[in-house]
C-alpha cells in the first residue's frame, strides 16, 4: 500500500514538530513482540525474494524457452514487470522491518538511521512498492482497452498498449512525487498531503480493478460473438480472461478500501497489534499472493510443442 506504514502516524497532527516525534519515537521504537510474530515477519521476506527469484525464472523461461513470436508482447513485458513490485516490497520490508510489528531491535538500522533524518525519504521508500505494483498489474489493464477496439492491428494494439502505458505512469508517477514534495516543503499542512495521497492511490486501485470487471465482461462477450475462433480454443482464452479479471479486480479494489480504512477510519490506533496485524496482512494478501495467481495463472508446461526448436539448416 502506498504510505500504509507512515499514513496513521501521520494523521495524528500537521504540525513540524509533531511530525520529528513521530520519526523519532513512534517510528523506530515499538514494544517487545512474541516470537512468532517475528518469525512470520522475516519468513514472509523470505517468501517474497523466493517469488522474486522464481519470477524471474519465469522471465529467462518466457523470453528463452517459451516457443512465442520475437518482438514484444504484453505477456512478455507483463512477466518482466511481475518481479520489480516483489523485490521492492521485501527491500522495503528488511528496512522498516519494525514497522510491521511492534518489534524492538535496540538500536536503528544504519539505512534507518541515514533514512530518519528526512521525514521525505522513508515516506518515499515504504509508499514505492505500492506504486510498482500499479506499474506491473496495468499493462494488461492498457492492453484490454485496445483488445476491444477490432479495427486495430495487432502491431497497432501494442504500440498503443506501450504509449499509454507510459503516458499513465508519467501522470501517477509526477502526482506521487509532487505530494512528496509538498509533504517535505510544508510540514504544516503535512496531514492533508498525505490523506490526498492516500486517495489519490485508492482511486487509482478502484478504478482499475473496476475497469477490469468492465473489460472483462466486454472481451468474453466479443469472443462469444467471434464463432470465427475454434470453440475450444474460444473457451480455454474466455477462461483465462475470468480467472485474471477475477484476480485483478478483487485485488485492486480490496487494495483500495483497505487504504482508506487504515486511513480515515483506524489510523489513530496504529499503534495497537491489531493495526500492525492488519498492515501485515496487506502486504502478504495483496503483494505476494496476487504475484503467485498471475505467475500461475499463465503458466504454461515446459513440453515440446510449446519450446523453441533449433532452427533447420537451410542446406541439408
Amino acid at each position: 500500500m502506498c504510505g500504509l506504514v507512515l499514513r496513521a502516524p501521520l494523521a495524528l497532527s500537521s504540525s513540524s514538530s509533531a511530525v520529528n516525534s513521530t520519526s523519532d519515537s513512534s517510528l523506530f521504537s515499538f514494544a517487545p513482540t512474541a516470537t512468532w510474530e517475528l518469525a512470520m515477519l522475516w519468513t514472509t521476506v523470505a517468501l517474497f525474494y523466493i517469488t522474486f527469484l522464481f519470477a524471474v525464472a519465469r522471465v529467462v523461461y518466457v523470453f528463452f524457452l517459451e516457443a512465442a513470436p520475437p518482438g514484444f508482447s504484453v505477456r512478455k513485458g507483463t512477466h518482466l514487470l511481475i518481479p520489480l513490485p516483489l523485490l521492492s516490497r521485501g527491500l522495503e520490508m528488511s528496512i522498516y522491518s519494525d514497522h510491521y510489528f511492534e518489534l524492538s531491535w535496540g538500536e536503528q538500522k544504519p539505512l534507518q538511521t541515514l533514512l530518519s533524518g528526512n521525514f521525505l525519504f522513508p515516506f518515499a521508500i515504504q509508499s514505492l512498492p505500492g506504486y510498482i505494483f500499479l506499474t506491473a498489474y496495468s499493462l494488461n489493464f492498457c492492453f484490454w482497452i485496445w483488445l476491444i477496439v477490432p479495427s486495430l492491428s495487432k502491431q497497432q494494439k501494442r504500440s498503443l498498449t506501450l504509449k499509454l502505458h507510459i503516458v499513465l505512469n508519467i501522470i501517477m508517477y509526477s502526482i506521487w512525487l509532487l505530494l512528496c514534495f509538498l509533504m517535505f516543503i510544508d510540514e504544516g499542512h503535512t496531514t492533508i498531503y498525505h490523506h490526498t495521497e492516500a486517495i489519490f492511490n485508492s482511486t487509482l486501485d478502484i478504478t482499475l480493478g473496476t475497469g477490469y470487471v468492465i473489460l472483462g465482461c466486454c472481451l468474453c462477450y466479443l469472443l462469444n460473438r467471434n464463432r470465427a475462433t475454434v470453440h475450444r480454443m474460444r473457451s480455454k482464452v474466455i477462461r483465462q480472461i475470468i480467472i485474471l479479471a477475477a484476480i485483478f479486480s478483487s485485488v485492486f479494489i480490496a487494495r483500495g478500501i483497505l487504504v482508506l480504512i487504515i486511513t480515515f477510519v483506524i489510523g489513530d490506533e496504529s499503534e495497537s497489534s491489531a493495526i500492525a496485524a492488519l498492515k501485515f496482512c496487506y502486504i502478504f494478501m495483496f503483494d505476494l499472493v496476487p504475484a503467485v495467481l498471475i505467475i500461475f495463472a499463465t503458466w504454461k508446461p515446459l513440453t515440446e510443442e510449446n519450446t523453441r526448436k533449433k532452427e533447420k539448416p537451410l542446406l541439408n
